[in-house]
């Protein structure tokens, strides 16, 4: 017997798995809220809560809304680093039993459960994606960092130096279809050229030359820049003084 219409029975017996319909129901995120959370204070909550700035690039790649953030950043973590910031965001609705109605008492039962499972989990992490694409010095050392921190179970730290191998990633795949990328710290070329930015800039300026500029790029908008740029023809352009 199901739960609800449509929802299969919960297997004990199963598996750690994030189980995103559970999540919903017990933090009150199907119609895109975060509990009673405003923006601001959900930014706040997580940034001193758990040190992570929510409202960066890797989390907003299917929406701003509170909700599709929440679930970016869950996708992005191990189990275990899942049931600790789902264990934080429980407790802060169990400290305001007034605020929310009452869960579905199986439901509850449900979630609290798969935390556990979650909290339990063993699986080894396949770092295989994370690779070293370049023989340059400080990515070797990124790679290797990345590696240590998730092997340590440092999700938070391991996150943010994911942002910046990412970075590098799109930048070397944009120099392999013939994109010019100038480095960090260099102003950008006229004619659009793209350039570097330190990863924690990527979401307050501006990535593109004077062509082509704007703000608050999130990695599809890039993505469709850099092909443009490729089916376009290039024009040499004058400099000016």
């Amino acid at each position: 017997m199901s739960y609800f219409q449509g929802r299969p029975d919960w297997d004990e017996s199963g598996s750690a798995e994030l189980d995103m319909w559970l999540v919903d129901q017990a933090l009150g995120m199907t119609q895109g809220y975060v509990l009673d959370f405003s923006d601001r204070t959900f930014n706040d909550f997580v940034k001193v809560r758990l040190g992570i700035d929510i409202t960066a690039p890797t989390y907003t790649v299917d929406g701003t809304s509170k909700a599709r953030r929440m679930r970016a950043f869950l996708r992005a973590l191990v189990p275990g680093a899942q049931a600790e910031v789902l264990r934080v965001f429980w407790s802060y609705r169990q400290s305001r039993p007034t605020a929310f109605e009452a869960l579905e008492p199986r439901v509850e039962t449900a979630f609290l459960q798969m935390i556990a499972k979650l909290e339990g989990d063993t699986r080894p992490i396949d770092l295989g994606a994370i690779e070293k694409f370049t023989e340059d010095p400080s990515l070797s050392d990124l790679v290797d960092a990345i590696s240590r921190e998730i092997q340590a179970n440092s999700p938070h730290t391991a996150l943010d130096r994911l942002h910046t191998y990412t970075m590098k990633k799109f930048a070397d795949l944009l120099r392999a279809d013939g994109v010019e990328v100038s480095p960090k710290g260099q102003p950008p070329r006229a004619g659009g050229t793209i350039h570097q930015q330190p990863a924690s800039n990527w979401t307050d300026r501006r990535c593109f030359g004077p062509d082509r500029q704007v703000g608050n790029p999130d990695f599809r908008t890039l993505q469709r820049r850099a092909e443009q740029s490729q089916s376009r023809p290039r024009q040499p352009v004058a400099r000016t003084r």
